[in-house]
């Protein structure tokens, strides 16, 4: 159990110092910016008070109303479809109205917190799979493999239903899969069969 822990906390480690370097320093993750932003500015400030995740042209109220009848309901659909078609499309925007620092002290933490306790699961799912995987370098893969999975569970997955441009879904699949690589080298060390797990 003891090495569980010591690679996991170290794999974790090693792929939260990757996507600090990635995320910061390399050019694949920049988002484009809106061109004169404040008139977009403003309009949120005024119309949209909650927090929460929003999309456009959005999900039309009248949909909720249970007393529709069928005809009405896909007059609903087919306008909105037009909406769609027309364009422009907005399938995600994270807003939160009150404001705040661009990143803070805290999230640099729990991005630190969360991608150890990946690290520990993974290391777990390693030394599950050990017996199988006696070379250090089917370990690797196999931690590999892991970052391929999640790759395509969540970016690839998120690609596919809202409509994020395919460069920047890439960029975020290469730069796990590396990640977890790197983290493999570490792990795959740690967790082995020949020692007391």
């Amino acid at each position: 159990m003891k090495k569980i822990i010591i690679g996991g906390l170290l794999g974790g480690l090693v792929f939260y110092i990757w996507q600090s370097f990635s995320w910061m320093m390399l050019p694949w993750h920049m988002p484009k910016n809106i061109p004169d932003p404040d008139p977009v500015f403003h309009m949120l400030q005024e119309r949209i008070t909650e927090p929460g995740v929003y999309h456009f042209p959005g999900w039309p109220d009248e949909l909720d109303n249970k007393n529709l009848t069928k005809e009405q309901r896909q007059k609903i659909w087919s306008d909105l479809e037009s909406k769609f078609q027309q364009g422009p499309r907005m399938m995600q925007m994270i807003y939160d109205p009150s404001g705040g620092p661009y990143m803070n002290p805290g999230q640099f933490i729990l991005g630190g917190v969360i991608n150890i306790i990946l690290g520990l699961i993974v290391a777990y799912l390693l030394s599950l799979a050990s017996l199988q995987l006696p070379g250090y370098g089917q370990r690797v893969l196999f931690v590999a493999l892991v970052g391929l999975f999640a790759s395509i569970a969540g970016p690839v997955t998120n690609w596919n239903w809202w409509l994020y441009p395919a460069g920047f879904i890439f960029a975020v699949a290469v730069d796990m899969l590396i990640g977890w690589a790197l983290a493999g080298l570490v792990i795959a060390r740690i967790v082995r069969l020949d020692e007391d797990n």
